[in-house]
């Protein structure tokens, strides 16, 4: 990543279209950070964050307060990592929960909320057939409600069909002077 090159946050909850919105950011050529994939990854790499996983860890505040405490600064430097690997003038992060913790206080040059009603997002989620609607329930109340920070710099709603997505997205890459690469 060079000095030139800025981030695109790509946020929302759980079942809003976050991996929809980056894939479609991919398609135009901006790579893009998968916050969980990534952690998955440290956990494997890193026996001392593996440690301190546990299987209710969304229900453990304290767990989940010390394992994001010992996470969060190895997940950003490998983001930094990855990203000076990049090419082009932006690459982007996508992740659930980052405008939820302090850690990230002033990272990013773009906040991209993405939006959906959260009886579309649970629907979607269950859709997923990897997790129960009540786990469900319990991230979506975990992540809590950031759609009025004050660092989101552009939103998109993710209710509609694909084609209103990709509009939305073009518009948001217009905004921030991005031609394919060409930015």
């Amino acid at each position: 990543m060079g000095a030139k090159s800025r981030v695109i946050v790509i946020t929302g909850g759980i079942g809003s279209g976050k991996s929809v919105v980056s894939r479609m950011l991919e398609e135009r050529g901006i790579s893009v950070y998968d916050c969980d994939s990534r952690a998955k990854a440290l956990y494997a790499s890193h026996p001392e964050l593996r440690a301190l996983l546990k299987d209710d860890i969304f229900s453990d505040a304290q767990a989940l307060a010390n394992l994001e405490q010992a996470l969060f600064p190895v997940l950003l430097e490998d983001f930094r990592s990855w990203a000076r690997e990049q090419r082009g003038p932006f690459v982007g992060m996508e992740s659930a929960t980052i405008l939820s913790k302090p850690f990230f206080n002033g990272f990013g040059d773009y906040v991209l909320y993405v939006d959906a009603p959260p009886e579309l997002r649970l629907a979607r989620a269950v859709g997923r057939g990897n997790i129960t609607e009540a786990s469900i329930r319990e991230r979506m109340v975990l992540q809590g409600d950031c759609s009025a920070d004050r660092r989101i710099t552009h939103r998109i709603n993710n209710d509609s069909d694909l084609q209103g997505l990709e509009k939305q997205i073009d518009e948001f890459l217009k905004h921030i002077d991005y031609d394919n690469g060409k930015a």
